[in-house]
């Protein structure tokens, strides 16, 4: 596209009385020269070596994993699930655990309780 605006705006007619050869021929280059700049080039698409090629050994893996029944029903945990569920409601069913508990528990500090300067830390401080 940008050879044709360019030979466009670079078309003068020919100052010499009208030769048909030489219109012809300079017709030709430009016709080809635009017909060259124009054409798309061929998608080179290749597979990725990071994706494995199938085989009949992982092909039947997972079809077993396809029709295999689900670990656990709907509505079932396992016992992990459960002794994680009762650590994080803190071992009451009926007391849910608070912000200020679970971040205790996961060993973090609220942004009041760090004590950040924020001028130390931040470089748009003004000073204030």
């Amino acid at each position: 596209l940008a050879a044709l605006a360019t030979s466009a705006a670079s078309f003068a007619p020919p100052t010499e009385p009208f030769d048909r050869r030489v219109f012809d021929r300079r017709a030709f280059i430009g016709g080809a020269a635009l017909a060259a700049a124009s054409r798309t080039a061929p998608a080179q698409a290749q597979r990725s070596k990071l994706i494995p090629r199938s085989s009949a050994e992982s092909t039947a893996s997972f079809k077993q994993y396809q029709l295999s029944e689900a670990k656990y029903k709907p509505g079932e945990e396992s016992e992990a699930f459960k002794k994680a569920e009762a650590a994080r409601n803190g071992g009451a069913a009926g007391k849910p655990s608070s912000a200020q508990d679970d971040l205790a528990r996961l060993g973090l500090k609220s942004f009041s309780d760090s004590n950040t300067d924020m001028c130390q830390t931040w470089k748009g401080c003004n000073g204030r």
